[in-house]
């Protein structure tokens, strides 16, 4: 049954402390120096009079599924939401803090981890109460900030570079929400374009991109803008990252028009349906016999051929830059890991929120052969699994197949059906909450 839309918006700022360790770029060798600008918690809570849900849009790389956890019990113990209605976006930039910490190594950046799941529920706890009748409507513009990533090189390797006959994603998708008297509430921005404009090089903390589009916006508008980053995995930012931060803000801005463009043509209607729907899905990994046949190398083999180092200096390394735990369990002769899939649909418009780093074309699947009229598709939600590849991309090889998963703490790679298995969940969640009672 549709319902008079009630709507409510609150940010909270989750700026790490200067020192902080940085996520992002093994290159790094020290914490941060500097703030350029400060990361933010946009939380959007949504109610139809029956079904309350929650989007939250998170200027960090991404949160690990425990963290993701702990922040929907809080929301649920403290606002009435259920967990399984709370949305988790994370933006990508590769300018944020380390977001999760293991027992084994722990230099201070406890304090900051742990705080940070009250943080974001508090975001979602004080939206929801400053709930107000509220119209909304959805919008679609286009813009190429970014360029395909994987470059095939002449001996047939891929690397991490420039592709400009790789596929993208021009879409820039807009949820417009106001109050009912006009007032400007907020505007959830969808573009799949990588967070790093910013380099290695960089020691300063900052939401990259997006952070330059949000401040525009919203000094334009008013209201509150959070960012939900696309399926990017393989779409870097024109010019690729840069060591200062001159391409952040220009490539910003030419979102930021386009998002300014488009926001005035966006209809608006009062009534709507909310439903959402969240599914676990299994996913194989390369092992324990691999493609070839053969046993999968241990981890620690793999690693220390690929960086000439002992395994014990490459384990210590990715504790301090890249902290991380993997959840894998063995079924059948196969390893299995699990990516959550959510989908939060109001009325003809359906938000899919995927646990992985997807490549452009899996965004684009979906949304091509979704039942929704309009269809933002989310990566870097409820937490982070590993890279999520085509099947294609595993002939070429390249980082994303090849070596990413060992960040993950995965014993090998993801299979190739894993794609198929999550874009089929995502069509099938839309038509299960899109269906009329």
């Amino acid at each position: 049954m549709r319902g008079q839309l009630q709507a409510g918006v609150a940010r909270a700022t989750i700026t790490p402390p200067v020192g902080i360790f940085m996520i992002g770029y093994a290159a790094r060798e020290h914490g941060a120096t500097a703030i350029h600008d400060d990361l933010t918690a946009t939380a959007l809570v949504l109610t139809d009079g029956e079904t309350s849900a929650a989007v939250v849009s998170c200027d960090l790389l991404f949160l690990h599924p425990t963290t993701a956890r702990r922040v929907r019990e809080l929301v649920a113990r403290r606002t009435g939401i259920p967990g399984d209605n709370v949305m988790l976006c994370c933006s990508h930039t590769h300018s944020g803090p380390v977001v999760y910490v293991t027992e084994e190594v722990d230099d201070g950046r406890r304090p900051y981890v742990d705080l940070l799941p009250y943080l974001i529920a508090g975001a979602v706890e004080e939206a929801s109460h400053s709930l107000r009748d509220a119209r909304w409507g959805v919008g679609r513009g286009q813009a190429e900030i970014g360029i395909n990533r994987r470059q095939r090189l002449s001996d047939g390797r891929v690397k991490i570079g420039s592709n400009p006959q790789g596929p993208t994603d021009p879409d820039v998708l807009l949820l417009r929400v106001e109050a009912a008297d006009g007032e400007p509430l907020a505007l959830l921005v969808n573009h799949a374009c990588h967070a790093v404009c910013l380099s290695s090089d960089s020691y300063a903390i900052s939401a990259d991109w997006p952070g330059v589009m949000r401040r525009q916006v919203e000094a334009e508008i008013g209201g509150r803008v959070g960012f939900i980053q696309g399926a990017c995995a393989d779409i870097n930012p024109r010019g690729g990252p840069q060591p200062t931060f001159d391409s952040a803000q220009q490539l910003g801005q030419e979102i930021a028009r386009e998002v300014l463009r488009v926001y005035p043509e966006v209809a608006l209607q009062s009534d709507v349906t909310i439903r959402v729907a969240r599914r676990q899905v299994g996913l194989p990994l390369l092992g324990p016999i691999g493609r070839d046949g053969k046993p999968v190398p241990p981890v620690s083999e793999l690693a220390s051929r690929a960086t000439g180092l002992p395994w014990e200096t490459v384990h210590q390394l990715l504790e301090h830059r890249f902290p991380w735990a993997a959840e894998v369990e063995e079924r059948d002769g196969v390893w299995y890991t699990a990516a959550e899939v959510q989908v939060l649909r109001l009325g003809d418009v359906a938000l899919v929120g995927v646990a992985a780093e997807p490549f452009v074309e899996i965004g684009r699947e979906v949304k091509a052969r979704s039942s929704a009229a309009f269809t933002f598709f989310a990566g870097y939600t409820n937490g982070c699994i590993s890279y999520l590849p085509t099947p294609l991309a595993y002939d070429l090889g390249g980082y994303e197949v090849e070596q990413a998963y060992i960040y993950y703490r995965l014993p090998a790679p993801l299979a190739p059906a894993c794609a198929d298995l999550v874009i089929g969940a995502s069509l099938t969640m839309i038509e299960e909450v899109g269906l009329t009672p």
